[in-house]
């Protein structure tokens, strides 16, 4: 939802109980551009019978009739594959997708415990974002995101984006404002800007237009985003990464990981660097 169009998307899923948060969000940026949609689960024993009811999900959504029929979805402009992967390996199955595979967009659901997955008992969200060098969106298990998985309907009110110098803000600020303009046209979406530290620092930022603000803030950059986005309501956190900037950063996650392993709202990860065509 940048300058490039999303023609695919990638959801890999754990099939827990609270994955059909993550699916909803995928299903609709996929109907609404019209992308291919692959959603992926890597387990011993599965298949396909236990992935979301893509039919049953677009009926209640009244995007199509009771009744209707495979061929109907097609009819909608969606393509979805279900990939079933028998393997007790999800990470090393999920990047051998993405040598072969290049999304335009990842949706991927995360679970609170400071990162980690039911899948395997380490965190794959943040490492499989920065491999694929593909735009990344974060949905917590303990939120219910900007997509109601009842009737499809955005929720998107207010878009928090966090900037610095480096890299530019205005990569964040396209993606937001475009991500805002294809997600929420029934709604009148609010952005604010977030620059954590010293004012002589701060970039120049021209505003689009009175729905956007900026706010300065000074402290610790993940406490000070974190505390923005409740005060503000917020529904999605833009943020441009560029990934581990030195030792402490290798240790502890970069900026982004760490507001995506404490965050409650959904998160929208632009590399700096994007993935060529």
């Amino acid at each position: 939802m940048s300058e490039q169009q999303i023609h695919q998307i990638f959801h890999p899923t754990d099939l827990s109980k609270t994955s059909d948060v993550a699916f909803a969000h995928a299903l609709k940026l996929s109907l609404i551009g019209k992308a291919e949609l692959d959603i992926l689960h890597v387990g011993e024993n599965v298949d396909t019978n236990s992935f979301p009811k893509v039919l049953k999900f677009l009926e209640r959504w009244s995007y199509l009739p009771p009744g209707s029929t495979k061929a109907d979805i097609l009819k909608l402009g969606c393509f979805v594959r279900k990939i079933a992967a028998p393997s007790s390996d999800p990470f090393s199955w999920i990047m051998d997708y993405l040598k072969t595979h290049h999304p335009d967009l990842i949706v991927l659901l995360t679970h609170q415990k400071k990162g980690i997955t039911r899948w395997i008992k380490k965190s794959i969200s943040e490492p499989i974002a920065r491999k694929s060098k593909a735009m990344t969106l974060f949905i917590p298990d303990e939120t219910t995101g900007f997509v109601s998985v009842e009737n499809g309907y955005s929720r998107l009110k207010h878009i928090l984006v966090p900037v610095t110098s480096d890299p530019s803000p205005q990569i964040a600020m396209k993606v937001a404002s475009k991500f805002a303009e294809k997600v929420a046209k029934e709604n009148q979406v609010r952005f604010t800007l977030l620059f954590v530290g010293d004012l002589d620092d701060k970039p120049v930022i021209p505003l689009p237009n009175r729905n956007w603000e900026i706010i300065i803030k000074n402290g610790n950059v993940v406490e000070k985003i974190l505390q923005v986005a409740k005060f503000k309501q917020t529904d999605l956190i833009t943020m441009t990464t560029k990934g581990h900037d030195g030792f402490l950063d290798a240790l502890r996650g970069s900026t982004t990981e760490q507001v995506i392993r404490e965050a409650l709202v959904p998160v929208l990860a632009i590399p700096a660097t994007r993935k060529k065509d």
